[in-house]
């Protein structure tokens, strides 16, 4: 049973962190898009 919770609660944290890095990276991603908008622009 505590080794069911733990791989429960392990779960959970993998997919917090995958989250996480996704919405980093993409976040990343759109900052370095606008950054190359406005380059060019200019």
């Amino acid at each position: 049973n505590l080794l069911l919770l733990a791989w429960y609660f392990g779960s959970l944290l993998v997919i917090f962190c995958v989250e996480l890095a996704c919405g980093v990276w993409t976040y990343e991603q759109e900052l370095m898009s606008e950054e190359s908008h406005l380059a060019i622009e200019q």
